[in-house]
């Protein structure tokens, strides 16, 4: 079953991958069914990132944003594709100009699902990543600690995306050289961690280190 799940699989990823280079090369046109298979490979690709995989990202993306979509559910497609281009773009290093794509994303996002919606929390949490990638600490660190309060409140303090959220908080504040406040976060942190994710945690490792 597993074998078969696999090549069900291998074979979707194939089908996007042909759908979005004949709609690229103009063979057939760019509509919901293939800005999906365009979202769709792109979130595959990010799920497990390479130097490839993220420049194929940026290029299906870029693709995608010379055309016009009309539709609600085209336009919601197309903000889930801001998303991977912007997480793309800043993997591959060209950190300032996902923070652009980010913050776009996050204001077009305002007109449409909002800042707190589960769309709008991915979003502020890659413009606040992004952000202190570029330098920008002091932003980073009121983008995380907004950001905080919000997830802490919709999905509680002790959510895995919360602990997460805590733990990049708590590093944007050491990077600005707040580290009493840092290792205090961090104590409080790994407390948590532990009693939710367990010791042997990627990321309970990570806090400890």
């Amino acid at each position: 079953m597993a074998v078969a799940g696999a090549e069900s699989d291998s074979q979707d990823l194939h089908r996007q991958r042909l759908l979005v280079a004949l709609a690229s090369e103009g063979v057939i046109d760019w509509d919901h069914h293939t800005l999906n298979s365009a979202v769709t490979l792109c979130s595959n690709l990010m799920a497990h990132p390479d130097l490839v995989s993220q420049r194929q990202v940026v290029m299906v993306s870029e693709e995608v944003f010379l055309h016009r979509f009309t539709s609600e559910d085209d336009r919601t497609l197309c903000l889930k594709l801001s998303q991977l281009y912007g997480d793309a773009l800043g993997q591959l290093g060209r950190v300032s100009r996902a923070v652009q794509v980010c913050e776009k994303l996050l204001a077009d996002l305002d007109g449409t699902t909002g800042r707190r919606s589960v769309e709008g929390l991915r979003a502020r949490g890659s413009l606040g990543w992004w952000l202190g990638q570029a330098g920008r600490w002091s932003e980073a660190t009121v983008m995380y600690q907004e950001l905080l309060k919000d997830r802490s409140r919709l999905l509680g303090p002790r959510a895995v995306e919360t602990l997460r959220t805590r733990h990049n908080a708590a590093w944007f504040l050491n990077r600005q050289g707040r580290t009493r406040e840092a290792v205090r976060e961090f104590e409080i942190l790994l407390r948590d961690q532990v009693a939710v994710l367990g010791p042997d945690s990627v990321d309970t490792i990570s806090t400890q280190h």
